[in-house]
């Protein structure tokens, strides 16, 4: 029982898809009151992630078997289609309560990423990379229900987009021996690992000073973790790197909620 509950967390790839329904729940936060609706945007936007990563657990299990040393075993059964439409259906359903912007915004991010798992765009240069954080933007802009379009809204999309986008690269030093044996062009494989390494400590720094430069108040906490992110890169540790990104946001998301009450 427990092995099957491991199991269908690991297809599900649980705490991605929550990672990545922060991005949602975010926007919500960054332009929305606190109140009920905050559980709905996390389920709708946990869900939507979960179609893609799991449709991504089924084109990817070559190098996950290597970057991960192991292969879900619902991905060798036809179970695994059930689930994912399972997944989409109860997306939907959420979004659709938010609103059919929502929605709409939910529909495009999902097909986007099922697209990238489709053509295996992770074995082209770059494309990866900006695909992955510029495709968050309709996750982005789906948590912001029906607030209307402003400079500020955009620069919040844009700022998480190429958030995400340095957090892709963090992901491709960690998964480096994988891609290589895969033959996927990415950074660390195409320009090296140490030139990766100076791509990403220059993308962080200017991030922060995006933060200072736009006086986007709001989003100070992840200052924080930058210098933290950058040492674990500096010494080889790309996984804690990515932890500490995944932990920025997380801390971000309770100084939202503090802030809101």
């Amino acid at each position: 029982m427990i092995e099957n509950i491991k199991n269908m967390l690991s297809f599900m790839r649980f705490t991605v898809s929550m990672s990545g329904s922060f991005i949602a729940v975010l926007a919500y936060l960054l332009t929305n009151q606190l109140d009920f609706r905050f559980f709905i945007v996390m389920l709708g936007s946990f869900f939507a992630c979960t179609v893609i990563y799991s449709y991504n657990n089924l084109t990817d299990k070559k190098e996950d078997s290597i970057n991960r040393k192991q292969t879900n075993t619902i991905t060798k059964n036809n179970f695994s289609h059930f689930l994912i439409f399972l997944f989409l259906f109860l997306s939907l359903i959420f979004q659709y309560i938010l609103s059919t912007r929502a929605m709409i915004f939910s529909i495009i991010f999902i097909a986007l990423g099922i697209l990238y798992s489709f053509f295996r765009l992770k074995k082209y240069l770059l494309i990866k990379n900006i695909y992955t954080g510029f495709g968050m933007i309709p996750m982005f802009l789906s948590g912001t229900i029906n607030q209307p379009f402003d400079q500020l809204l955009i620069n919040y999309s844009l700022f998480f987009a190429i958030f995400i986008t340095v957090g892709s690269i963090v992901s491709d030093l960690r998964d480096y021996k994988g891609d290589k044996a895969s033959n996927f062009n990415t950074i660390p494989v195409y320009f090296g690992y140490d030139n990766a390494k100076k791509i990403t400590y220059s993308s962080i720094s200017a991030l922060s000073l995006v933060i200072l430069y736009l006086n986007i108040l709001k989003l100070l906490p992840l200052i924080i973790f930058m210098p933290l992110t950058i040492y674990f890169i500096y010494t080889d540790k790309p996984k804690r790197a990515h932890l500490s990104g995944g932990i920025s946001i997380i801390i971000l998301l309770v100084y939202l909620i503090i802030f809101s009450l």
